[in-house]
């Protein structure tokens, strides 16, 4: 979506997320599990952040 001219906007990140390129099954679930719950933390805080608005 591309905002409005002059909107506000809400930019939220997280660290980022390396995974080594021969990872084995396991740990490319467990980064899958980090980067969910990582998604849902940021989710919750920017509809947080966008309430006070």
């Amino acid at each position: 979506m591309i905002p409005y001219p002059w909107a506000k906007a809400l930019f939220i990140w997280g660290t980022p997320l390396w995974i080594e390129s021969l990872s084995s099954r396991e740990i490319l679930e467990v980064k899958r599990l980090e980067l969910e719950r990582t998604l849902a933390q940021i989710t919750l805080e920017a509809e947080a952040k966008v309430s006070e608005l």
